[in-house]
């Protein structure tokens, strides 16, 4: 019980002697953040940004007009888009389906009987079509 008390006493104390030292550095951040605010205008810092934001929209002009290309024609979005368009159109027109295999992909008939496949050398290929590679190599 008295232990306990003295302790208390002890904190309280403390805090007090630590609210006491955060109240003594506070007021001396504001003196000295007064005494540096005096040496702004918020007007000019304004006008600063506003100067800022003009040069920069000067900048952005600028390397638009340096990235445009020499000799080339303006083009119209628009039509460029339909143009786009009847393309796709010519190539849904040559009726491409899509279970069609390229011939350059292994059919679905291939994969499935990919143990009975052969190169042209009768000798064995895995289950991708690609030659094994030979057991004397492997070791």
């Amino acid at each position: 019980g008295q232990q306990m008390n003295v302790d208390n006493a002890k904190y309280a104390q403390q805090s007090i002697k630590d609210n006491a030292d955060m109240v003594t550095a506070m007021k001396t951040a504001n003196a000295g953040l007064k005494a540096q605010m005096k040496d702004f205008n918020i007007d000019e810092v304004e006008d600063v940004m506003d100067d800022m934001t003009e040069l920069m929209d000067d900048v952005n002009d600028i390397n638009e007009i340096l990235g445009e290309a020499w000799g080339m024609d303006d083009f119209d979005e628009d039509d460029l888009l339909d143009e786009l368009d009847d393309l796709d159109d010519e190539l849904d027109d040559l009726d491409m389906n899509e279970d069609d295999v390229p011939s350059y992909m292994v059919s679905a008939n291939a994969a499935a009987n990919q143990n009975k496949l052969v190169d042209n050398d009768n000798g064995a290929v895995d289950e991708y079509g690609l030659p094994k590679v030979p057991e004397k190599l492997m070791n």
